[in-house]
């Protein structure tokens, strides 16, 4: 479901791969989903280089990293409060728990979908939100 909102607020070129190479060139760490974040625009080498990133393997490029399209983490917008909690802000999105384990998220302006969707958690309500909300071509990305 992450990918899918994430595909929503407009990221691309998703990649499921290791990030990180070790100095034989070989793939180091567990895979995970990376892609083209459109707000995130800086490339920080000396960042990346010490969170484990290697641009360079020797003196062979990585195939990973392409510096036109910085990759980053995809965030789990289903699970990381974090990460879902500024989009509440910012659409307007209200929360309501309607069942045991149900939760509806909506909002109520027209220009953001004007819908309700159903989640089992509140995150994923506010994903189904944002998803139904893209479809529909009433939600704006970045």
């Amino acid at each position: 479901m992450h990918l899918k909102v994430a595909e929503a607020l407009g990221w691309s070129d998703f990649t499921f791969d290791t990030w990180w190479i070790d100095d034989d060139g070989k793939p180091e760490g567990k895979p995970f989903w990376h892609g083209h974040d459109p707000v995130r625009t800086e490339v920080a080498p000396t960042t990346a280089l010490q969170q484990g990133f290697k641009y360079v393997i020797g003196t062979t490029p990585n195939p990973n990293y392409h510096p036109e399209r910085l990759h980053w983490p995809v965030p789990h917008y289903d699970t990381d409060w974090a990460a879902t909690g500024p989009l509440i802000e910012k659409y307007g999105v209200k929360l309501e728990r309607v069942g045991p384990h149900q939760w509806s998220a909506w909002v109520n302006e027209t220009a953001h979908g004007g819908n309700h969707a159903y989640g089992d958690t509140p995150l994923t309500a506010v994903c189904g939100l944002i998803i139904h909300a893209k479809a529909a071509g009433k939600l704006e990305a970045a």
